[in-house]
Parts: C-alpha cells; structure tokens; sequence
C-alpha cells in the first residue's frame, strides 16, 4: 500500500533571508527548515497490527508539528521489533529509517538526517524518494562523487529530475543559470534548495541571478493556502523570501519610524496568520520563535498598537539565536518610542557585530545625553568600517560631527578615522582627513580652506556638500555655509543641517526673510527648540510683530509655563496689541506673576507698570513692593501710585488709617527726624506696645532705657504700600539716595519767594533746554534740520505733538515746492504709495476734514503704527495733569491744560488709527533686521531707524513711491528719493490744484505751498471783507516761486476799494515776504519787475504807485534798486 504521500507532499526547503547591511553582509532571519521535496510511496504487504497502529499515530502526531514526539514513537516501533516474533522486511526497515531521517530533518540534526536517508536507500533502492534523499545526503555531507553518480541515475530515469539537476547544477564552478532548463528554473522545489544554497554558502551573485532570472516567488502572485505538514516548509520559504525582500529595500531612520514597504508586510501578516495558530503551543514553536517576532513587528507597523512593541521585545529576548537584522529592528522600534534602556538591553549583546547596531547603540547613547557612552559606541562603529564607499561615508561623516558636536573630539586624532580603511576614492578620504583635521582643531586654515572649496565644486552628492556646510560652521566660516545651506538643506523635514542653517543665518546676520520663514516652518511643523524660539521672538520684536510674538509666547509656554523670558514678553504683547480680547488674556497671566519669583531685573518693572497700567493692580503693585530693594524698581513704584491714585476705583492699597492697629505701618517725628515702624508684634520691641491703639496726630511720650523720655507725633497711619511710597519719597531729600529723581522743600507761601525758589531750582536747566529746543527750531526754518531731526531733538521724538506745535506755537511745516518734484523721474506705473508721518498727518486732515477717500490704499510702516499706538497708551494711562509751568531764568509761564485736553488727544489717535486701519495696508521689510544688527544704533534713535529706515526699504521692496514733505531722505541722500512725491503734489494730481481740501495746507502754514492765484485772492477777499480767513499764512509763505500769483494780488490791491495808505501797507507787505523768503538774485529782481510791468502796464498810475512801494521796499531792506 502507499504511505505517508499525503503527508509529505511537495515541500519546498527552508531559505535564508538577507539584509544588505553596510554594504555586502547578509543576515539570516529564521534559519533551516528543510533540505528538500520528500515524498514517499512504498507497498508493504502483512504489516502486524500494532505496527499499523504507531504508523497511524506517528502520522498524526507530526501532522500537529510535534517531530520530536513522532521520532520517539518512531523510536519504539523500532525498538518492539526485537520483542516481535515476525520480523519486519527489509522494505519495511528502509521506511522506518526514512521516516527517522524527516524528524531529524524538523530538529535540525542535519547529521543524523543524512545517515537515516543514506540508510533508508541501502536498505531499498528501489524507491525513487530514498534514492533522490540518498543523493542530496551525499552532497550535503561534501560526498560529491557518490552524490553525482546517483545524480546520474537519477537523470537516466528522467531526465528532468529536480534533485539530479540541483546537485549536477551545484557540482560546476560556473553557477550559470541558463544550462539550467526553464522547466527545472521554474520549478519551486529548485529553486527554494538553491536559495538556500547560495544563503549557506554567502553567494550573494547567485540570488542576485536568481532575481534576473525571476526564480524567486513575489507577493503579487502569492496566494494563500492553509499550512499543513506538508507544505509548512514552502509557507517558510514565502515568509523568508518577501522579508529579506522588505528588509533589502528598508531605510532606516532613527528619528521617526519608516514603514518600508506595506504592501508586503500586508502579505506577510496573512502568511502569518496561518502559520502561527499551527505551530503555537507545538514542539517547533521555539524553534520558529522569530515568527512571533516578526508577526508583532509586523503587527505594529501596520496598526500601530504600542502592544505589539511589548511583545516584539518579549519574543526577541526569547530568541534562541539573536540576529544583527532583528536587534535593529526591535531595538529602533523601541527607542524611537522612547524606550531607549530596553533598546539598549538589546544592542550592547556583545554577540552583534553588524555595523548598525553600533551605529544605533551609539545613537541611543546620544539621545540620553550620555555622550561618554556615546563617543565609546561611536568609535567602536568606526572601528568596525573597513571600507569607506558613497554609502557609509554619509554617517561616517555624521558620527565625526556629532562628535564635535558634544565637545568629544579632544581625545581624537586623524588616525582613528583614515587608518586601516579602504576608500573607494581620492575624494573621500581627502574630505575625511580635511574635514576631521579642521574640526579637530577648531578652524580651517587656508589651506583646508581651499580643500573645501574645491571638493564642494567637484563633489555632486547634496548631503556630503551638507557635511561640508556643517563643517564650515563649526569653523565659523558662515557665509561659505549659507551658500551649501541654501542650495542642499531639506526645509521640509527636521534635520541638523536645518537647525545649523538657521544658525548661521542668524549669526552672519543676513537675509532675515528667509531667516523667519525657517523659523517659523520649525516652531509649527518640527520639534520644540526653546533656543529657536528665542531667536524667532527676538527678530520678530525688532520688527515689532507683535501678533506672531505673542504666538511664539505661546508655543513656549505650552512647553514651559513658568518661563520668565516668554511670560513677560507675552504681558508685553497683549498690552501693544491692545484689542477687546487682550483684557482676558492680561488678566490671567497676572494671576501666574502672583507670588513669581523674577530672575531678570530689567523685568520687574516693565512686568509690573503694564499690570497696574491695565487695572492688575494688586499684581502690579505687590510686584514692586517685593522688589523695591532695587533702585530702577523703587522710582517706578512711585509712578505705579499715582496712577492707580487716579484710576483706582476700589482703593483697596495705599490706605490711610485714623488708629494704629496690629500689621500697619507708622510714620512718626522724632527731634527733627522723620521715621517709619512696622506693627508686628513678632518681631517688635516695646515699642510696639507704646504705639498700639494711638490715633493720627498724638504725641506720645516714650522712656528709653537711659530713663530719658522721647516725645514722637504720629504723622501717618497706613498700609504697607503708602508707607513705602512715603519712605522712598524720604529716601529721595538724601544727596546720595542714587534716585532717578530729587526732593526739595519750598518753605515760603509767598507767590514772589516761591517764584525765586522756583527759579533757582530749575531756571537754569529751562534756559537750556529753551534754548536747544529753539535752537534745533531755528534750524528746521533755515533749512539745516529735516522735519524727522527737529521732531527728535525739539519734541522728543513725538511726532504728531511736534507737527501740531510746529503749526500753532512756531512758523508751521517747510517744503519742498513744486518746481523740484517736476525734475525727479516717478515710476511708469504704480499703485504702491509709502506715506510717512509728515504724509499721514496731511492725508489725514484732508480727508476727514472734506470728506475724501483717496483711490490708493497707502502702504505704511508698521513702526509708526507703534509709535501711534504707544502714544495712546501713554496717554491714556499718565495722570489727568490741569497745569504745566516752563522755568527759565527770567520768569516762570504756566500753562492750564484745558480740562477735555487729554480726552481730545485720545479721540484724536484713535480716530487716526481707525482711518489707518481703513485706508492703509501696514506694511514692514524683514530687511529692518539685517540693517539694525549690523550697525550700533544707540537706544534714543531706535524709532528713528526703525521708521525712516522701514519705510524706505518697504518702498524699494514694494518699487513705490515716498510720499513725504520730510527733507531727512534728501538730506542724507537716500536713493530711494528719486521715487519720492510730496503730498502738496499727490493731493493735486488727484483731486486738482483748485480743490477745498488744500486750503489745509495753507491752515496749517506748510512753508513752500504752491498755492494758485485764485486761492491768495480769495483769501485777501476775506480779510478785507472781515471773515475768517488765512491771509497771514499766506503772506508768511509768499516767496519768489510765487511771484505770478503774487503780482496777481498786487493788481486786485491797486483796483480794489481800499485807501491809498491801505493799498501802500498790503503791497509793501508782499514785497517785504518776497524779498524775505527768497530766492534772491539780480536776474530773478529783474524778471520780477517784467511781470510788474507786464501787470500792471495798463495804468501809468498804478504801475508808478507800485513801483514807488518797491523802491521804498528796497530802501527799507537796504537792498539796492
């Protein structure tokens, strides 16, 4: 009868997956299942009962994977036949022996497996499978001879005999496929034993021929099937083949976890499935542990369930053999999910030798900061390179550099790197050995220098040119690593070489845009790094982007919530930002500053002011009660009390009591001196007793312990914060109390005496500041100081406050006339038009007072902007004033602030900011950056740089036009000017030269207006009629550009009504501005008096009346005829 064909059907062998790892080695994942297809069939007649009976069980027994049971049962059989008083056949033996050899075949004891195969065959030769078993035994045990003459038998019978071709195909040196028939090449028994084969023996070219010759099964064309016995060993051979194919073409990354390919993992996870429930709880689970493994690994990739990690690990330390491949894999799985101790457990076996696990082990070592470990674990990975290719140098390279990197390269020498190692070219060990030298040494001479120069323009791959990069800056040679950087970095995904870009952008202090754009790219898509946030927050405070500070506060704070830096400057920021929701948000971060402990003093006060500036002011205030021992605190607490003195609606500080009671603050006098004691019983003498329940104003006697008796009055009963705002007002009389600020006494109540006091007091510094204010005046008219300059030295940088007093305290705005603009070339077309504040304040007043939307939407500085907005605070928060008074040496003038004043100042700058915000687009240039931290600018000047410097750049940015009546650009020839336009010169080309609106040019005396005819005539008319009019200003601003309009006027005067003496006095007054204002020149005189006479022409009378004034004019003027 035929046996056990059903049970051992065609069966592939066992295959050994590899893993190209650093180059050529190769790794086997599971490791032998089988040799080779057995299949047995035998007709044995009148076989006893019994022996049936164990045939059975045997058979069932290794149908449940159990080989080591079915071998004993085997073994029993066997051992009964001694016992037997039939004895078995020769054929029956044979059958034994081989059924022997397929148990020993499962427990990988390859010897005994072949002398059960070669015995079964001795025994009876007549069976086909003993004979193919016989021949393959041979050869396994390196018998070539017999295994070829049996191969030769074999092929005699059939020519096609897989097992023949195998062994004949394995006996040549050639190993070409193509004396191979495309049957045999084709046949899956064949090709899983010559898989396994070229595994064994590391031939590496004959799988690679394989693939070419497609001998190897694809996940395409896989179908799945259930496992049994019999076809285990094929399922294995799947299971190796598309692994080893999946690990072949894996990258790996220790960062984030690369997938690979999941198309194969999806196959793998089904193979699996049917596996795994067969062989779980049976005799070959150990042995095929590494499936368990792999199904976890598996598992996890494709569902991401951190159970399968526990489980990856746990079936990995069970590992009988532990192989380099799976160390990595298990080990990157677990310490990119943080587990970085169990994945070093893993890689510190000393059994690993593969060239990764260095790497990785040295990675981990890294990412706990322990770089001791780390430099010990990446000198063994360098150590463990023997050839230096286009593949390793990369983290070759990496590994030199992280080493400098964390400061471990004083220990190193070249040798270590170049020594004993093989390079596949002249340039790369040049660029090691220049590369190690120069970061060895900290520089890069000139030499190295012009090394590194020439391999950056020779070399082609982008990520040694970063290498190159990166060492340029450690070298500090950061304009050569932004070159690299900027063409090689990847922007899209984190990186070192990213991280040391932004870096050295920011040290060379250059191209900001792209600068912030990285920064930016970081802070929402990469990793947390406190030290690029700092960077991010301080560029975008000197370009005052307040709205993507407070999101860069925001992101650090989410990390770190105590951060002083960052809560602070976030405070800052909702206080400029200013709107409706920023109450909120200041609200509580007050509540986080309460009991804060500050490390920077320079924040205390900002923190604090802001605090009580915004109404947080039992924050605010105890912020500066607690720090008050510091000098620049104390004179801000000072200012913190009046405010919240005037605003305060609860009067919950600063309170005053009629009775002294526990935990108060007493002011008394004592002989004189004025003294202060706190009501704490803890810590008190006897005083405190004498004081307790006294009331304001009591003198009370005390006695010491010398008998003498003291007499003190009670000057004031109060809270802990009036009583330091007194003791620092005390402080203030002492000559060295080092405060910004001084205290003095007036005695006298005598207007006359106080008035001398005041005088000697202050006269002397109000003499000097009149005279600088009116000196820097003086210059502006003449023309030595632009509007900006005599905003800065006149006004203190208030720019609106300075405009408006230009107008109504002094001779109003000089500028430019027409005549220059006409020379200056505009753009061909633009709609981009800069305003400045010289523009805005015009612009402004124009179209609100008549009602004027112009068609362009003006680009603006966002500095001005700010200073607008900070205006407004300030405003907003300083105390209600009634009186100013100005002291000079000579008297003193007071000035009484009208009582709507500051409500008119507000409603004014909040009207402008909403006109801005409708009729402007805010504007800055990143390139604000690059200017300021290149050059020193002293504190005072910084909204000067910040606005003149900013709305040039924008212009030149934006390729508009300046619309601007400040001279500083042409002062200071600015080349942005030649795209420059006055307002006088916008406002006329679009809304005409004769349109109402200009008359607030002449409202506001703007010095060098053109205005036309018709306007000075209309103007005359009015005064002369006795209504409101503007005829001063326009005579204060005639001049020898005007002369037509002005001759105009002349001829209406000698026609008009007017007396003969009012005629004389209004033309000589047009003469007089004439000659005053300028320019003079004996050609321009003379052509003055052409349009005299052309005027006037028609009346010898008229025109000798006028002349007649001229003359007297002249005589006046001591100018000559």
């Amino acid at each position: 009868m035929k046996l056990f064909r059903k049970l051992f059907g065609k069966e592939p062998a066992k295959s050994n997956t590899t893993v190209k790892q650093q180059g050529k080695s190769s790794i086997s994942v599971i490791g032998n299942v089988t040799d080779s297809y057995i299949g047995c069939t035998i007709n044995i007649n009148e076989i006893e009962p019994q022996w049936q009976d164990r045939l059975n069980a045997y058979i069932a027994t290794l149908q449940q994977f159990k080989p080591k049971t079915a071998l004993s049962l085997l073994e029993k059989l066997e051992a009964s036949f001694a016992s037997c008083a039939k004895k078995p056949s020769q054929e029956f033996r044979s059958l034994i022996s081989f059924q022997k050899g397929m148990c020993y075949r499962f427990l990988d004891e390859r010897k005994k497996m072949c002398e059960c195969f070669i015995t079964a065959y001795n025994e009876n030769a007549t069976v086909l499978e003993f004979e193919e078993q016989a021949a393959l035994s041979y050869f396994k045990i390196e018998d070539t001879t017999k295994a070829n003459e049996l191969a030769d038998k074999l092929l005699l019978k059939n020519e096609y005999n897989t097992i023949a071709w195998y062994i004949k195909f394995l006996s040549t040196t050639t190993y070409d496929l193509n004396s191979i028939p495309h049957f045999i090449r084709q046949n899956i028994m064949f090709q899983y034993m010559l898989y396994n084969y070229f595994i064994e023996k590391n031939l590496y070219d004959g799988i690679s021929q394989m693939k070419e010759f497609t001998m190897l099964p694809n996940i395409e064309n896989y179908s799945p099937q259930d496992v049994t016995i019999n076809n285990f060993s094929e399922n294995i051979f799947y299971i190796n083949v598309f692994f080893s194919d999946y690990i072949y073409n894996y990258c790996y990354s220790f960062h984030t976890l690369n997938k690979g390919d999941t198309e194969i993992l999806k196959i793998l996870k089904v193979l699996l499935g049917k596996i795994l429930p067969k062989i779980e709880g049976s005799e070959l689970e150990k042995k095929y542990r590494v499936l368990f493994f792999i199904n976890a690994y598996v598992q996890y990739i494709l569902k991401r369930e951190l159970r399968y990690i526990s489980e990856m690990r746990n079936h990995y330390l069970q590992l009988e053999r532990k192989k380099d491949v799976l160390a990595l894999i298990c080990a990157n799985v677990l310490q990119i999910n943080g587990q970085t101790d169990y994945a070093l457990e893993i890689l510190n076996d000393s059994e690993l030798k593969e060239s990764n696990v260095f790497f990785l082990r040295a990675f981990c070592y890294l990412k706990k900061n322990d770089e001791i470990q780390y430099r010990k674990a990446i000198r063994s990975w360098i150590k463990s390179i023997d050839e230096i290719d286009n593949y390793v140098v990369d983290s070759y390279l990496a590994s030199i550099l992280t080493l400098k990197d964390i400061g471990e390269t004083d220990e190193l020498k070249l040798s270590d790197f170049i020594q004993n190692k093989k390079f596949e070219n002249q340039h790369l060990k040049t660029l090691i050995e220049t590369i190690v030298q120069s970061l060895i040494s900290g520089e890069l001479d000139s030499s190295q220098l012009l090394t590194l120069d020439g391999l950056a323009s020779d070399i082609q791959q982008p990520k040694l040119l970063l290498y190159i990069a990166e060492t340029y800056y450690y070298c500090k040679q950061y304009e050569a690593a932004i070159d690299l950087y900027k063409k090689y970095v990847d922007r899209d995904e984190e990186n070192r070489q990213l991280f040391f870009y932004i870096h050295s952008l920011y040290i060379a202090k250059k191209d900001s845009k792209e600068l912030l754009g990285l920064l930016e790219n970081w802070r929402l898509n990469f990793s947390f790094q406190p030290n690029l946030l700092r960077i991010e927050a301080y560029l975008c405070r000197l370009l005052h982007d307040w709205n993507r500070c407070l999101q860069i506060c925001n992101t650090f704070l989410d990390k770190d919530n105590q951060d002083e830096a960052f809560l602070s400057l976030k405070l800052e920021c909702l206080h400029i930002i200013n709107e409706d929701w920023c109450d909120n948000e200041i609200k509580l971060i007050a509540k986080t500053f309460k009991d804060y402990t500050f490390s920077i003093d320079q924040n205390i006060p900002i923190v604090a002011s802001i605090l009580v500036n915004r109404g947080c002011f039992v924050e605010g205030m105890e912020i500066l009660y607690k720090y008050s021992d510091k000098r620049n605190v104390r004179f801000e607490y000072l200012h913190a009390t009046l405010i919240y003195s005037q605003k305060s609606q609860n009067k919950e500080l600063l309170k005053e009591f009629n009775e002294i009671t526990d935990g108060c603050f007493v002011k008394y006098e004592s002989n004189g001196e004025i003294n202060f004691f706190e009501m704490d019983k803890k810590n008190s003498d006897n005083l405190y007793d004498e004081l307790l329940g006294h009331k304001l104003g009591d003198v009370i006697s005390i006695k010491r312990m010398s008998s003498k008796d003291y007499s003190i009055r009670i000057l004031r009963i109060m809270d802990k914060y009036l009583y330091l705002h007194d003791k620092i007002l005390e402080e203030a009389k002492q000559p060295l109390s080092e405060l910004p600020m001084e205290s003095f006494n007036i005695n006298s109540t005598d207007p006359e005496k106080m008035k001398q006091d005041f005088i000697s007091l202050f006269g002397q510094q109000g003499e000097q500041e009149k005279l600088f204010r009116e000196t820097a005046i003086n210059s502006y008219y003449k023309g030595e100081l632009s509007f900006t300059e005599v905003i800065i030295q006149a006004f203190r940088n208030d720019y609106l406050g300075g405009y408006t007093s230009l107008i109504y305290e002094h001779n109003g705005i000089t500028i430019l006339p027409l005549s220059f603009y006409e020379l200056i070339t505009k753009p061909v077309s633009t709609t981009n038009y800069i305003i400045d504040f010289s523009s805005l304040a015009i612009l402004y007043q124009t179209a609100k007072g008549h009602n004027i939307t112009y068609p362009h939407k003006f680009l603006i500085s966002t500095f001005i902007i700010d200073i607008i907005n900070r205006e407004l605070r300030e405003t907003q928060s300083k105390p209600k004033s009634e009186l100013s008074i100005v002291v000079i040496n000579e008297d003193i003038t007071t000035y009484r602030i009208p009582e709507k004043a500051q409500q008119n100042n507000i409603k004014y700058l909040e009207n402008l900011l909403r006109w801005i915000e409708e009729n402007c687009e805010v504007v800055v240039s990143t390139r604000v950056i690059d200017f300021k931290r290149n050059i020193d600018i002293e504190y005072e000047k910084n909204d000067f740089i910040d606005y003149i410097l900013n709305t040039l750049l924008v212009c030149e940015d934006k390729e508009g036009i300046l619309l601007t009546d400040d001279l500083v650009y042409f002062k200071f020839n600015l080349a942005q000017i030649q795209f420059s336009m006055s307002t006088e010169q916008y406002i006329k080309n679009i809304l005409g030269d004769e349109h109402p609106a200009l008359i607030e040019f002449i409202k506001n005396k703007y010095k060098g207006f053109t205005f036309t005819a018709k306007q000075l005539l209309d103007e005359f008319d009015k005064k002369i009629n006795s209504q409101d009019n503007y005829y001063n200003n326009c005579l204060e601003n005639i001049s020898m550009f005007l002369v037509p309009q002005c001759v105009k006027l002349v001829n209406t005067i000698t026609q008009s009504h007017l007396d003969i003496n009012q005629k004389e006095i209004e033309i000589k007054n047009i003469f007089i501005n004439i000659f005053k204002n300028g320019p003079l020149s004996n050609e321009i005189i003379h052509g003055f008096q052409q349009l005299l006479f052309l005027e006037l022409n028609y009346s010898q009378e008229n025109l000798n009346f006028v002349y007649q004034c001229l003359e007297n004019v002249c005589q006046m003027l001591g100018m000559r005829k």
